[in-house]
């Protein structure tokens, strides 16, 4: 009977405990101990955002200790069922609290997004407990390191934030850690992206293709995810003529940029009224053809040990080519013969009118013998050129007063016989060839033993095609001049002359960066900035990922409402 008093008593007692922290906890959670943090800032919705945290950790901490109190929910006591009233009072108050706050906003008239929260949210002195380890995943070695170490704070700091709407704390809760933890692990990626928008890293081969004058697409420029969202872009109907436009733009510039380097040791360029194909490719022959035509009458040859030297090893590596067959390589020794070692005369003399027509001889068949479907004859074609650019060096070398014109011209030559070469290419579209036909060509033209240059990338014109290759679409589009219309017409109603659907509005402004003028101010914000904004994306990218934390808070915190 004693032992019953003294455990009614006991319940009596506890009831009385319960009874007052029902009173007290409410006064608490009204007026905390941290109240004052914040208390003096100027705009309510930052105070309200700097103790938002204080209020999530209030709500996460009475619910820890009743489930440690009473073992998972598997033991219920007087002491979790004290710490259960906490919870409920608790709750209670962060609601409330909310509820007012909403209610100040709207008497305000302020309905607008609550820039002041955030700001509240972000310098909360609580994002700061974990500082170190902030500090330590924003420092991280790579760009996995920081995502990874930024979900971790995010989801932690995400916790924080106060649940003020629904009944269910623990999915709520959840998915606040979630959206912390995304948030978190987004702040990095974007500071970089951030960073490569104010501070874009363009390849020096980019850049080098630019100054040429090649036309590059916005993807072509930028490359990696711009360029996948520009091939996909390019499958819309009607904006995608736009895309192919530009692509097609960005080959023909590339064919141009390759014809003036043929022209540029003459000081001269493909006039704008010549289109690129056959047309560009006939005018840079002729100019070269009239410049060479123009100093030979003044030139005389002298046969050096150079010259021989140069005809054994191309004669050697017809020799040992495993493309041409016996009877096209006789068909060589014979042109060798009768119309250059033949023609030289007792002194080991060429005069300029017998250079002028064994230097023609020998282009007008390797044009003719290049353009047979033959492989071994296109192999003719390029052992002939080389006889004939080993004619030039010879000529160079026997009249030195002469030697800048030559070397300009031989240059000149030089590049020409690539470009020539990629535009007789199959799948050439009348003469206009893309860039893995330039390179093609390239390495096809490198003499070298084992094509040992191009092997290290110092071939002649690999420096141009190499990164057009990288870069550039592989084929050549079409025109676009069967949905031009529809193109224009999407444009059109972007601009308001229409009603345009939801889903093509957002690639009808992408598109904007395909036309001539938009494709200039693409290139202007991919590729150029002034050093201020490149400083501020260098800025962007390193102090980015210590956002992680604090701006996962509110992130979660929208989650919870």
């Amino acid at each position: 009977m004693a032992d019953a008093r003294q455990e009614l008593v006991e319940l009596r007692r506890m009831a009385e405990l319960e009874a007052r922290a029902g009173q007290a906890v409410p006064q608490q959670a009204q007026q905390p101990a941290a109240q004052n943090i914040g208390q003096n800032l100027p705009l309510p919705g930052v105070r309200m955002g700097a103790m938002d945290p204080v209020y999530g950790v209030g709500q996460m901490v009475p619910r820890a200790l009743q489930q440690i109190t009473s073992l998972g929910g598997l033991a219920e006591n007087p002491v979790s069922r004290l710490y259960g009233k906490s919870v409920e009072t608790m709750d209670k108050a962060t609601k409330r609290r909310e509820q007012a706050y909403q209610t100040q906003r709207q008497e305000q008239g302020d309905t607008g997004f609550d820039w002041g929260r955030l700001g509240g949210n972000v310098i909360s002195p609580v994002n700061y407990a974990g500082a170190g380890a902030a500090v330590k995943a924003a420092q991280a070695p790579t760009m996995l390191g920081k995502v990874l170490g930024g979900a971790v704070l995010g989801g932690a700091y995400g916790s924080t934030a106060p649940v003020t709407g629904g009944d269910n704390f623990a999915a709520q809760k959840a998915e606040q850690v979630a959206w912390g933890a995304g948030g978190g692990a987004a702040a990095p990626i974007a500071g970089a992206a951030l960073g490569r928008v104010f501070n874009p890293q363009t390849d020096d081969a980019i850049k080098g293709m630019l100054k040429e004058g090649v036309k590059l697409t916005p993807g072509e420029m930028a490359g990696g995810t711009l360029k996948r969202g520009e091939d996909i872009l390019a499958s819309v109907p009607g904006v995608g003529s736009l895309v192919k436009g530009a692509q097609r733009r960005s080959i023909e510039s590339l064919n141009t940029a390759a014809i003036n380097r043929s022209l540029a040791p003459l000081g001269k360029q493909l006039p704008k009224n010549i289109d690129v194909g056959r047309d560009a490719i006939n005018y840079a022959k002729d100019t070269l053809s009239q410049a060479y035509d123009d100093l030979l009458p003044k030139l005389t040859g002298k046969i050096d040990q150079q010259f021989a030297d140069d005809l054994r090893n191309i004669s050697d590596m017809v020799d040992m080519d495993y493309v041409m067959n016996d009877a096209t390589k006789q068909k060589f020794g014979k042109i060798l013969n009768e119309q250059v070692l033949n023609r030289v005369s007792g002194t080991g003399g060429i005069q300029g009118t017998a250079i002028k027509e064994i230097e023609s001889f020998l282009g007008d068949l390797a044009s003719k013998f290049q353009k047979s479907l033959d492989p071994s004859e296109a192999q003719l074609a390029d052992a002939l050129r080389e006889v004939q650019d080993t004619l030039r060096q010879m000529v160079t070398r026997s009249n030195p007063q002469y030697a800048d014109q030559l070397k300009a011209i031989n240059t000149g030559y030089a590049n020409f016989y690539r470009i020539q070469r990629a535009g007789a290419a199959v799948g050439a579209q009348e003469g206009v060839f893309t860039p893995a036909q330039l390179q093609n060509a390239v390495k096809a033209l490198d003499r070298s033993k084992d094509k040992s240059q191009f092997a290290r990338g110092n071939a002649l014109m690999q420096d141009l095609s190499d990164p057009a290759k990288a870069v550039m679409a592989q084929s050549i589009p079409n025109s676009g001049t069967v949905d031009c219309g529809l193109a224009a017409a999407t444009l059109f109603s972007l601009g308001g002359g229409a009603s345009v659907s939801p889903l093509m509005a957002p690639a009808a402004v992408a598109s904007l960066g395909y036309v001539p003028g938009g494709r200039r101010i693409a290139q202007a914000l991919l590729t150029e900035r002034p050093q201020a904004v490149r400083e501020l994306g260098t800025a962007a990218a390193k102090y980015a990922p210590y956002l992680s934390a604090p701006l996962a808070t509110p992130l979660a915190r929208q989650q919870g409402q």
